[in-house]
């Protein structure tokens, strides 16, 4: 059974490659400019912090 922590962190996952692709699709067409580029690079480090801190508060539960 998954856990309300197991669906946490697997959209903050999912978020996570969603950016990414993004932001590499967005690069890839060249038509936006850097302040785009960094809005989706902030977008996806915020994801990572979020990922990080939902895994931390899994593995304390655990304890």
């Amino acid at each position: 059974m998954i856990h309300g922590l197991d669906w946490a962190a697997a959209a903050a996952f999912g978020l996570l490659i969603v950016l990414v692709l993004g932001r590499t699709a967005v690069a890839e067409f060249g038509t936006v400019e850097r302040p785009v580029l960094r809005r989706f690079d902030f977008a996806a480090g915020a994801a990572v912090v979020v990922l990080v801190a939902v895994l931390a508060a899994r593995v304390m539960t655990q304890l």
